[in-house]
């Protein structure tokens, strides 16, 4: 047998607009106070900022400071002790930065300059171990990842049955297959040159590019040798394509003297054969 719901009756209804009325009531007044708190503190922070700065006054500090000692509501012996406190201050550390900016929680004590400056210390500890952490928990990963990769090539069988459960992201770096790498370039004639009596191209990167220094030239195993050939006017000779010549590279001397009239002669009844 269920049991049947009341529908609400009048009284039900009454009572929950109220409390809604007194939820409502009580956020404004809770906004009020939280803008008033506000208020006065941005107030209370002119203040100071006034006090401190009062050996190189702006105009209209005078009457600002006047305006702000009525609105906060603070009496004559008040402020007169805020601005010995904030002179003491001064004496123990001349040097206090950003006086225009003064935090509000400022009171020109030396035991409020320290705490914050422990307060400091304090948060940047914090967050270089945060960083050690953070550093830690990515080589650890690095290195479980690393075992489970060996695993892998070492017994597939124990993946392949599903006896293990990796998640989801390890196991797409285990099955997916390597990209392949680039091509590399072309021989391109016109950035060759003649290195140690003999052409040779610049170096290829990982990318299958040529590689460039700093300033954009190609980047060759060592120093270019030799000069290329010049004109009558000094400058590089090039050919019909605009590419620079070098000197051709010196050919190998044969072993003995003999060896070259055997080629011409081998060359010649090669001739008389075609």
């Amino acid at each position: 047998m269920s049991a049947e719901v009341a529908a609400p009756t009048v009284l039900d209804s009454a009572l929950s607009t109220v409390d809604a009325a007194v939820r409502a009531a009580e956020q404004a007044r809770q906004e009020e106070r939280t803008a008033a708190e506000k208020d006065r503190a941005n107030r209370h922070h002119q203040y100071l900022s006034i006090l401190i700065r009062s050996k190189s006054p702006k105009p209209g500090d005078d009457k600002r400071l006047a305006e702000l000692i009525l609105s906060l509501g603070l009496t004559t012996d008040e402020v007169r002790r805020d601005s010995s406190r904030i002179a003491d201050a001064d004496k123990k550390i001349p040097f206090i930065l950003n006086r225009d900016e003064a935090d509000a929680a400022y009171t020109g004590s030396y035991d409020s300059i320290k705490a914050m400056e422990e307060r400091h210390k304090a948060e940047m500890k914090e967050a270089k171990e945060a960083h050690a952490r953070a550093s830690y928990e990515s080589r650890r990963v690095g290195w479980f990842e690393a075992d489970i990769a060996k695993l892998y090539r070492e017994a597939p069988e124990l993946f392949a049955e599903g006896l293990l459960k990796l998640p989801e992201v390890i196991w797409k770096r285990l099955t997916d297959k390597p990209a392949a790498a680039p091509a590399p370039q072309r021989v391109c004639p016109e950035v060759r040159t003649c290195i140690n009596g003999r052409y040779v191209e610049p170096i290829i990167g990982p990318d299958g590019h040529y590689l460039r220094d700093e300033r954009g030239q190609y980047v060759y195993a060592s120093k270019p040798f030799p000069e290329p050939l010049l004109d009558e006017q000094g400058r590089p000779r090039v050919d019909l394509r605009g590419r620079v010549i070098y000197p051709e590279p010196e050919q190998p001397k044969a072993s003995s003297p003999s060896d070259a009239p055997e080629v011409a002669e081998a060359d010649e009844t090669a001739n008389d054969d075609s």
